[in-house]
């Protein structure tokens, strides 16, 4: 049986067009991107003494409380975004690095963002630079059905070598 170019190019076609296919719309998240705000202490003046120095800058621990809320909000993006399982997300760490996939293992310190077919890194939300957001991801889409495809291909040419083998006594099946 011979396969024609026309077949070929209708096999490719289909096996990308299934994946496109599949995309969900990447509408923004429901609410608004939060907007950060330090809590100011109360007015000395209200206190009943003057203070003529000008406020201290802020001290370590306001800093800390700063990135905890910023990770607190992460936190809280993430699980949303992780209602929809086949949603692609779009994340930003520190180190500059930029990671599409899908989340999995939505924990209260971490997550995990299958980037390939069988796993991928594990983030901690102090480890996030910007807002997580959904995205259509094609070209990851299509990266990870390949990536599956080889797999299944890679198993089914295992089993066509080892049955024989098996069948015939070379090999023992333990």
């Amino acid at each position: 049986m011979k396969f024609r170019p026309t077949c070929s190019l209708f096999a490719v076609a289909l096996a990308f067009a299934i994946p496109v296919a599949a995309q969900e719309s990447a509408d923004a998240p429901d609410s608004e991107a939060p907007v950060l705000s330090i809590e100011q202490p109360p007015d000395i003046g209200s206190l009943g003494i003057s203070s003529q120095e000008p406020a201290a800058p802020l001290l370590p621990a306001a800093q800390n409380a700063a990135a905890c809320t910023a990770a607190e909000q992460y936190r809280a993006t993430i699980k949303k975004l992780s209602e929809h399982k086949h949603q692609f997300v779009h994340i930003k760490l520190k180190s500059g690095k930029v990671l599409t996939g899908l989340l999995r293992d939505v924990g209260d310190v971490k997550f995990s963002l299958n980037t390939d077919a069988l796993g991928g890194p594990s983030i901690f939300y102090k480890d996030i630079a910007e807002m997580p957001r959904p995205t259509a991801a094609v070209g990851t889409r299509i990266k990870q059905g390949a990536e599956w495809t080889g797999l299944i291909v890679l198993a089914g040419l295992a089993s066509i070598v080892l049955l024989p083998l098996i069948l015939t006594g070379v090999v023992s099946d333990c």
